[in-house]
């Protein structure tokens, strides 16, 4: 099965959304955009925290390890992490694919 033509949008709505995108990021943060886009996600619990909380600190232990602070997390937290992080995507993959609307995945606008 291809996979990529479950979802391929247009090159026109793709030249809108990339200008649009970039345009974004000069006013919100990838931490802001990135609680912004999980908050769809509602009560859904990942490592026994809501998604705004859990993005947040994945997002931090992603800082502490590219950054290379001292306090880097233990590979042990990480590697749960991801497994929780891979669940997270694959519930806003799933909204998107099921035709699922909301606030956040109308911001775009595409005619």
């Amino acid at each position: 099965m291809n996979h990529d033509a479950l979802y391929t949008p247009t090159s026109t709505v793709r030249s809108r959304q990339i200008p649009g995108g970039l345009k974004s990021l000069k006013q919100e943060s990838i931490g802001q955009a990135g609680r912004r886009v999980v908050s769809v996600l509602g009560e859904r619990q990942y490592f026994e925290r809501d998604a705004k909380r859990f993005f947040s600190e994945c997002y931090s232990m992603r800082s502490a390890l590219v950054h290379g602070n001292e306090k880097r997390p233990a590979w042990e937290i990480v590697n749960v992490a991801a497994s929780h992080l891979q669940m997270m995507v694959g519930d806003l993959l799933g909204r998107e694919l099921l035709g699922v609307t909301d606030a956040v995945s109308q911001s775009v606008e595409v005619d």
